[in-house]
């Protein structure tokens, strides 16, 4: 073969190469799911006092109350508006949800709890200058439990003295408590805004 014939085949490859991957982007682009477009904010469809009014009991092995609903508006302390959803799941899974009421990407954080726990609290926000904008911005729903018992402390970090002789309880804290809250979490969160999270 001619030098000038192979240097034309070389570029010839080379040019459907480029082809095939630019059309694999192209395609790849095409398949990405809407949540990573800007205008993919997903909004409630229902009001956040609604949730009272739902039924979450026959949730399998997370049977759920919801003991409050409210709207909690946006302020110096507190970075978006979020609808705060308290309850419990079976036996004593004590949790603190929050539905962002504007800016929700279709994602949901589940916060671990410390020590024995025994307490809720979603933390405080970090501020926005730490770069973690989906935290700080609403885009994310974010949950919390209390590892399936109640402390005796009253200080957090709980108490091991009471759940710890308690077979059930036990295991609430070893480890049915994080999965038995999701599943509560996702079940709440698709009934506010009629999908569960598609990123959880």
């Amino acid at each position: 073969m001619s030098p000038g014939r192979a240097h034309s085949s070389k570029r010839t490859r080379i040019v459907i190469l480029v082809a095939v991957v630019v059309a694999a982007l192209i395609t790849g682009l095409a398949l990405l799911p809407d949540t990573f477009s800007a205008d993919a904010d997903a909004t409630a469809r229902i009001s956040c006092a609604d949730l009272l009014r739902r039924n979450f009991g026959p949730l399998d092995d997370a049977a759920t109350s919801v003991a409050s609903a409210s709207v909690v508006a946006e302020s110096d302390s507190n970075a978006y508006e979020y609808c705060d959803v308290q309850g419990t799941v079976v036996r004593q899974i004590q949790f603190e949800l929050r539905l962002p009421t504007k800016m929700y990407r279709q994602r949901y954080l589940q916060e671990g709890c410390g020590g024995y726990c025994g307490m809720v609290g979603v933390s405080a926000q970090p501020a926005a200058s730490t770069g973690c904008a989906p935290v700080t911005d609403g885009s994310f729903a974010l949950g919390q439990d209390n590892q399936g018992h109640v402390s005796t402390s009253g200080t957090g970090g709980g108490s091991a003295e009471v759940w710890a002789t308690n077979p059930q309880l036990k295991v609430d804290f070893g480890y049915r408590s994080e999965h038995a809250f999701a599943t509560a979490a996702k079940a709440i969160t698709k009934a506010f805004y009629g999908a569960e999270p598609t990123y959880p």
